[in-house]
């Protein structure tokens, strides 16, 4: 069994908390946390007295009226203060740190499929024809990714890598040093973006077109037997005993998600929140005459 050091006055080390004259059964008792929230707002009216101001006024007058984007910013922005107050309180730096690295760390993936792929690939589908060579256009692009790799100087997984070489060609295409690799590229990411082998790339995701009056896609696989139906073959998920069909999300996809909030929230188009709404400020209805209330 692990022993769990004790200091003099019988606490454990383990358990002290970073902010002076505070202590973990503290946290339990309302009185301490209102105190702790005071030490919390000292700090943040020293470290940026606007942002303070803006939050003591949003907080005791809430009835205000502030457009969504307004409301957003500043939650993000006193977010940030959040996590370094908890980072200190926990004594939590160095997981911070390798967390907030780990991040940064895909942030190549969202640029390249906001940059290259939403920008570049997708505006072109029908431009870009198929590789005349496609065993060809495949070792390119994989002799793209080892150079990517190199550059790092770890081990990449393909999707990471082939945002890295995209970043690296569209950088040469601004220094005006277009490559050739920079069209095939885009061409083989064409070939690729509806490509099930791909599916799990969180840079060729994006919302799909609804057939309201088809939402279940199915295939009549016996024509002896039209009733008898199938899901499609890419989007089936095999049941092994008792164990989910469902893997959950890896972290990069987890960010997908995030970064899609993002970009909804700044533009104050969350609709999943707040429903979809006409000019006249009615909530719209689906083809189902489902009202898209959020």
């Amino acid at each position: 069994m692990k022993t769990i050091p004790m200091n003099n006055a019988g606490v454990s080390a383990e358990l002290r908390l970073g902010i002076a004259g505070f202590a973990y059964p503290d946290l339990y008792k309302p009185e301490r946390l209102k105190e702790l929230l005071d030490v919390f707002d000292v700090e943040v009216a020293a470290a940026n007295p606007e942002l303070f101001a803006a939050w003591d006024d949003y907080r005791n007058h809430p009835e205000k009226p502030r457009t969504e984007p307004e409301i957003s910013a500043l939650l993000v922005a006193m977010a940030a203060h959040v996590s370094q107050f908890l980072t200190r309180l926990f004594g939590i730096p160095s997981e911070v740190e390798a967390l907030a690295a780990a991040t940064a760390d895909q942030n190549p993936v969202f640029r390249f499929k906001v940059d290259f792929i939403r920008r570049r690939v997708i505006p072109n589908l029908k431009k870009l024809t198929a590789a005349a060579d496609p065993q060809a256009l495949e070792a390119e692009i994989r002799q793209l990714r080892k150079q990517a790799v190199d550059k790092a100087g770890r081990p990449l997984d393909d999707e990471l890598a082939t945002a890295l070489a995209a970043a690296d060609l569209m950088q040469s295409e601004k220094a005006g040093e277009p490559s050739p690799a920079l069209e095939s590229l885009k061409q083989w990411c064409a070939a690729h973006l509806h490509d099930p082998a791909y599916r799990h790339w969180v840079s060729f995701r994006f919302p799909e077109t609804i057939d309201h009056f088809n939402l279940v896609a199915l295939q009549q696989p016996n024509p002896q037997i039209p009733e008898e139906s199938i899901g499609p073959d890419e989007r089936l998920r095999r049941r092994d005993g008792f164990g989910l069909t469902d893997a959950r999300m890896k972290p990069r996809e987890i960010l997908s998600e995030i970064h899609y909030c993002i970009l909804c929230h700044e533009r104050d188009k969350d609709t999943c929140s707040k429903g979809i709404k006409a000019a006249d400020g009615k909530v719209t209805t689906n083809p189902l005459e489902i009202p898209l209330d959020g």
